[in-house]
């Protein structure tokens, strides 16, 4: 029994010696992915690393290409070969590696595969899937420069920039950045990216767009410029500008107050020689860009025969859409007399779309008037 027990640990030892005693050669990766190249033109070698870590020597033999764009693939050639010619035979020994390299070179449009394979002496066949496009990458931005025109120092306002692939090959997107190195910046921290779509995406050729969204928010007055670098496989450098004025706030200027007007001495009693009655027009700006704000006017007139007390006038208007708008004031009016009103609306940064804005006019003496209109933002 105890010789049978022995028998058959050394049987079994000697299977399992024999077993890791061969090669175990595989390649860093699936797929080798090649930058688009024009049709005619040669990329450069792209590759990577095969590695052995069987107990036996790795021969690598018979390189050879197959699949439908075979003819557009370069054999490659190895660093664990005796030469550094293309299709040569190599060894890897135990616990070693050996990088490839190969090269593309498309004779048309169109997308290009292959399959690189190997004969390894002990293992079989290894495959490795070869990628890539024949045609010219190119990402171009919607505009060189965006001009913002002028943004009060406290204020901000958005440029959106549309990034489209106009070449004849895929374009591989990483994403807009600053180029903080630029000499053609200015207060670079006056500007900041809120949205970019371009991040990590590939577009087809004359299809697929992204837009990226900058922010610009001063906080002092003078000319704001940035230089932006669209990140992509494309073999030019892309770029443009975001660049507006920041100019400093007016300051809060209160319409001219009229003598206040003597109340009844009953408060029961109508006011003298009458009644006001307040009228009311806007004027709205049909369009606002996110971000930004413009300036709306409230024509208030006293279309009554008696003075009217000094008043105001109240902005409503979705909170999802407009920041909060400070009633303002409206002096007394005489019979026939308008006053003009002047506010200002500011759109939310992330709002798209179309709201109603609301003004109302209140005075003592007087009933309420309100009027409306609409606002849209994109």
């Amino acid at each position: 029994m105890k010789r049978l027990i022995l028998a058959t640990f050394f049987t079994f030892f000697a299977l399992s010696g024999a077993a890791y005693a061969s090669p175990n050669v595989s390649f860093e990766s699936s797929t080798i992915y090649f930058h688009p190249e024009e049709p005619g033109d040669t990329s450069v070698d792209r590759g990577g690393i095969l590695s052995n870590p069987g107990t036996s020597v790795a021969v690598l033999e018979n390189a050879r290409l197959t699949g439908p764009n075979a003819d557009e693939f370069s054999l490659p050639w190895l660093t664990c070969a005796p030469t550094m010619d293309r299709g040569a035979t190599g060894t890897i020994n135990p616990g070693g590696s050996c990088h490839i390299g190969l090269q593309m070179i498309p004779d048309s449009l169109g997308w290009k595969r292959a399959l690189l394979s190997f004969d390894i002496e002990g293992q079989g066949q290894i495959d490795i899937a070869l990628d890539g496009w024949g045609g010219r990458a190119e990402a171009s931005p919607s505009a060189e420069t965006i001009d913002l025109g002028d943004v009060e120092v406290g204020d901000s306002a958005l440029a959106t920039v549309t990034i489209s692939s106009t070449g004849t090959a895929p374009v591989r997107m990483y994403g807009v950045w600053p180029d903080a190195d630029d000499e053609g910046n200015s207060d670079l921290y006056a500007f900041s990216k809120v949205e970019d779509e371009c991040d990590d995406i590939d577009m087809l050729p004359g299809e697929d767009t992204c837009e990226v969204q900058i922010r610009l928010a001063p906080t002092s007055p003078g000319l704001k410029r940035i230089r932006l670098e669209v990140d992509s496989n494309s073999r030019d450098e892309t770029h443009f500008f975001v660049e507006g004025n920041a100019v400093a706030a007016d300051p809060p200027v209160d319409p001219p107050v009229d003598p206040p007007v003597d109340p009844p001495a009953n408060p029961s009693d109508p006011l003298p020689a009458g009644a006001a009655r307040l009228g009311l027009r806007i004027k709205l700006p049909k369009r606002i860009r996110p971000g930004r704000s413009a300036v709306a006017t409230a024509i208030v007139r006293n279309d009554g025969d008696a003075r009217s007390a000094a008043g105001s006038v109240r902005v409503k208007a979705p909170a999802r859409a407009l920041r909060r708008v400070k009633p303002v004031r409206v002096a007394a009016l005489a019979p026939g007399q308008t006053a003009r009103v002047r506010f200002r609306l500011r759109v939310k940064p992330r709002y798209r779309g179309k709201f109603r804005v609301t003004a109302v006019v209140s005075s003592s003496g007087s009933s309420d008037v309100s009027r409306s209109g609409p606002i849209r933002v994109r």
